[in-house]
């Protein structure tokens, strides 16, 4: 994997560089309202996209406050939303200083860039990526003096921006900086529906952004309802008009805590708040302290018509690019025992017919999950010997603890404490394993973010790859930490085993087909997905939904969570495409589909395509479809008269007939005889 990276700040020198590494100054349009974006006294500036599809406008009003709008071609999607943050200082002598970052600001002056960015990820959507975009970066300075800056970004997809604080040798003394509060808020106004989730309320297993979202969408601009949520969790989901806006945050690198949406909506805006003081056990601080130079993360705004939402890979676009070689980064299908048995982990002889079933599958991993240390030593090293005889990496897990968090499966206490990571990665390393799962997080706050990216490092360094389960949402980290293959933070099929979760197999089907338009969007999701034996939870979905989810879903490492037996006994034809599924993908399109409806995606490895089509709703549902673009014959799986059934596409079209059951789905994959 390569990847290159630039960007020039005011002072720096513009190097003669490859077409996509470049970085550009833009000069003053000839329009008016350009023109004034270079003027020393300005009030208000515009940024366009390439495009240009996309226009930010930013102004500052008589309170010397900063405010932006972004529109569309067809007019406002963000209305006029306060820009901003309060921080405070301790110096040496333990002397408090407040810096209002929102208000009283004196304009310092701007420049604008050319941003173009070439880079290659080993797991997602889409692994190839040439983009650019246009950024504006405006100074100023606080009424006390401190430097602050509002770099913004429009890409075709969507815009994006962030704070720097850069303090001078004036503020040297400055020990470390607290966030005091953000004042960055959406106006949603011009917005018709929200699509939103609940943050959840702390407890001894939470957040874990597990609760269920309103897949049926919401009216626009209210409050989160105490019994849902603690606020509105991240990404959330607007339609407006024509246009759909997705907004996350991108390029938290340390020195920063995760953000959701506070709780209370006033007037159509929702604003960023930080994590709850009792996550984590309470453990911690709910604040950002840092010292300069700082960048808080991307707000990032996705932008444009439903295709445009669901390929976007602007979360990866905007995070720092790859700490390190990825050579040896695979990604890969994976067995995983625990959900049909919880029990299975601590028994080397249950765990050993996992790894015979992923060995005959074609599958590169099996997933050993928790109090796997119960199993005796030598049945251990023989289940170890097991696998590396028939080629299938282990994954371990881990429990996150650390004082984060109460659970007690284990191993736990090797994970939070930097030595004993390493020594731990050391140990397993050696024996072969391949990666590590890590689990119950239960925080966003920023030394739960930091265990997050020290982890990731540490792992990469003894060559292991990562699964963060129980966990905060991807926030591009897969681009900057390779090694990275996939993250939880998904209301997932092991809700199927809960008897607390009674109503999950009612909620799943709607679910499923929204979190392609959402949580999926911003990275990879382990939603464990494709079972097909009864659960202790009544499943609505068909076999064809099902199967369908193996390419709907996008994970680095894909969970095949089902009883070995289960897949043993299916049709050839169901058995040969779930062994040639891929894990990574070279392209996706979006050909149909409407959150927590129903959704159709094509996806390409290589020069060849895979296509699923899931059913939220409980009516049947008529598809045509344009699959033109696809040459050579094809295979379908699907439902027709509850029956796992299967037959031949032997020519594309612009209308290839779909129909989908109620709860169903269908699965299109290259035929094996190509």
């Amino acid at each position: 994997m390569h990847s290159v990276w630039a960007r020039k700040n005011a002072l720096a020198t513009i190097f003669p560089l490859n077409r996509w590494f470049r970085v550009l100054p833009l000069m003053c349009a000839s329009s008016l309202v350009l023109v004034s974006a270079c003027q020393a006294d300005e009030t208000e500036w515009v940024l366009q996209s390439t495009s240009p599809e996309l226009t930010v406008e930013i102004r500052s009003d008589a309170s010397a406050s900063l405010e932006y709008r972004v529109s569309t071609s067809s007019g406002a999607v963000v209305d006029w939303s306060p820009l901003g943050l309060v921080l405070s200082s301790q110096d040496a002598d333990l002397k408090e200083q407040t810096y209002n970052l929102a208000q009283n600001l004196e304009y310092v002056g701007s420049h604008r860039l050319e941003v173009c960015d070439e880079y290659e990820l080993e797991i997602g959507k889409r692994l190839e990526n040439q983009v650019c975009g246009n950024e504006l970066v405006l100074n100023f300075s606080s009424q006390n003096g401190l430097p602050f800056s509002v770099n913004f970004r429009a890409y075709d997809d969507g815009v994006a921006f962030r704070y720097v604080v850069n303090a001078d040798a004036e503020f040297i003394d400055s020990l470390s900086f607290k966030l005091v509060s953000e004042q960055t808020a959406f106006d949603m106004s011009p917005a018709t529906k929200v699509f939103p989730q609940p943050y959840d309320h702390a407890d001894s297993w939470r957040p874990s952004y597990e609760a269920p979202a309103l897949s049926a969408g919401d009216v626009v601009g209210r409050s989160t309802p105490v019994e849902m949520g603690a606020g509105w969790a991240m990404p959330i989901l607007f339609e407006v008009g024509e246009d759909w806006v997705l907004i996350h945050e991108s390029g938290l690198v340390g020195q920063s805590y995760g953000s959701h949406i506070a709780p209370e909506v006033v007037d159509n805006r929702y604003r960023l708040t930080g994590p709850l003081a009792d996550e984590a056990l309470g453990h911690g601080s709910a604040d950002v302290h840092f010292a300069p130079p700082w960048n808080s993360p991307w707000r990032v705004l996705i932008i444009g018509d439903l295709p445009k939402i669901v390929q976007s890979n602007l979360v990866q676009t905007l995070a720092p690019p790859a700490k390190f070689d990825s050579e040896w980064v695979q990604s890969g299908r994976a067995s995983w025992s625990w959900l049909s048995d919880h029990d299975s982990s601590q028994d080397a002889a249950k765990l050993t017919d996992f790894v015979d079933l992923a060995a005959e599958m074609g599958w590169e991993y099996s997933l050993v999950d928790a109090n796997w240390n119960r199993i005796p030593e030598q049945e251990f090293s023989e289940l170890l010997a097991h696998a590396d005889e028939k080629n299938v990496g282990l994954f371990l897990w881990y429990n996150s603890g650390g004082s984060n968090n109460a659970v007690t499966e284990a191993p736990r206490n090797l994970m939070a404490e930097r030595t004993l990571r390493r020594a731990e990665f050391k140990r397993i390393s050696e024996l072969g394993i391949r990666g590590v799962k890590v689990d119950f997080w239960h925080s966003d706050k920023q030394f739960m973010m930091q265990r997050y990216l020290d982890l990731l490092a540490d792992a990469a360094d003894f060559r292991l790859l990562v699964n963060f389960h129980g966990s905060t949402i991807p926030r591009g980290w897969e681009r900057t930490y390779p090694n990275l293959m996939t993250m939880e933070a998904i209301r997932g099929h092991e809700f199927y085993t809960f008897p607390s979760e009674p109503h999950y197999g009612q909620l799943a089907p709607s679910q499923n087909a929204l979190v392609p338009f959402t949580r999926n969007v911003i990275g990879p999701m382990d939603s464990t997905p494709v079972i097909f034996a009864p659960k202790l939870i009544p499943r609505l979905t068909t076999m064809g939904h099902e199967a369908a989810l193996g390419i709907v879903y996008e994970s680095g490492i894909q969970h095949f969570s089902d009883e070995a037996e289960a897949y043993r006994a299916l049709p050839n034809e169901w058995k040969t495409y779930l062994s040639s599924l891929p894990s990574a993908w070279d392209e996706t399109r979006f050909l149909d589909g409407y959150p927590g409806q129903y959704v159709v995606l094509a996806r390409r490895k290589g020069d060849r395509w895979w296509v699923g089509a899931i059913n939220g709703s409980s009516k049947p549902r008529s598809l045509v479809l344009d699959l033109s673009f696809i040459s050579g014959s094809m295979t379908m799986l699907s439902d027709q008269g509850g029956e796992p059934t299967s037959f031949r596409l032997e020519q594309q079209t612009s209308e290839t007939s779909i129909e989908l059951a109620p709860h169903g789905g269908a699965a299109i994959y290259p035929a094996t005889d190509q």
